[in-house]
């Protein structure tokens, strides 16, 4: 939750320099293709209010979007607490009956919101940000987010379907999700972790940089397409070289059978002479 909070704060302070005004002017100039703020419990008033005024249009969105994204960071910790208390209270199936139902889906609405000011924030400004790339940037936070709890869902349901037969109980089968949950989250961390050294380098805060007509990735970088044609001029070397090996064993058969074939009428053309 924090992380995609901060990423929203990252792309602010980029776009503005560490000034929200300059991003609120920023956002001003889109206002003609700029949705106007959803109406919020009476916080923001959508709509009409704000067809004159870009500026206080753009101000109103941009609130928007980091309150979408911070209620997110402080709902996330109550609804852990809840789950905790919830899975001591309560052991058993978990429909529509039990607490965790519910609690799950007010997560899954709360990273829904906190996405959608992402996203919307995104697009407003993609092309102001586009000489530092924000697109791959937002796939490693959408990344992350996902490994850490959709996947939980996915390994829940096919511990729940597909080797439901396998558990003796639900408490083994809470072991063996959270097992292979913590698992592969230790994999695909360190994944992520290589992959934000390319997609956040270093040298796009320097003070004289330009964004490069190509940009050299993981594959270049790792040397696999070298790899690859490496190892599919080997492949072909060893076919050729067996080719010619069959070859050579084939003429060599023939070669003999020629020899024998020789020494065989030699023998017969002996043979009749002393007849």
């Amino acid at each position: 939750a924090y992380c995609i909070y901060t990423f929203l704060s990252f792309l602010i302070a980029v776009l503005g320099r560490g000034d929200r005004n300059a991003v609120i002017d920023l956002l001003a100039g889109h206002a003609d293709h700029m949705k106007p703020p959803l109406r919020l419990c009476g916080l923001l008033d959508g709509g009409k209010k704000y067809d004159d005024d870009p500026r206080a249009k753009a101000e109103a969105v941009l609130f928007q979007c980091q309150l979408f994204a911070m209620q997110f960071v402080l709902l996330r910790p109550l609804t852990s607490v809840a789950l905790v208390i919830s899975n001591a209270l309560h052991t058993g199936s978990r429909d529509y009956t039990s607490p965790q139902f519910y609690i799950i889906w007010i997560i899954n609405g709360s990273i829904f919101v906190a996405f959608s000011g992402l996203v919307k924030f995104y697009h407003l400004v993609r092309e102001d940000l586009k000489w530092c790339n924000p697109f791959p940037k937002f796939l490693c936070i959408k990344g992350v987010v996902f490994m850490t709890f959709w996947q939980r869902m996915v390994i829940t349901l096919i511990a729940s379907t597909a080797l439901e037969n396998r558990f003796e109980d639900d408490r083994e089968r809470r072991e063996w999700i959270q097992q292979a949950q913590s698992f592969l989250v230790c994999i695909e961390m360190l994944v992520f972790a290589i992959v934000h050294c390319y997609v956040f380098p270093v040298e796009e805060w320097q003070n004289d940089y330009r964004p490069k007509q190509h940009k050299s990735n993981i594959v270049d970088n790792l040397a696999l397409k070298d790899f690859a044609k490496d190892l599919k001029y080997i492949m072909k070397s060893r076919k050729a070289r067996k080719r010619a090996l069959n070859k050579m064993n084939r003429e060599k058969v023939r070669t003999s059978d020629l020899y024998l074939d020789e020494i065989e009428l030699a023998q017969q053309t002996k043979q009749g002479g002393d007849d």
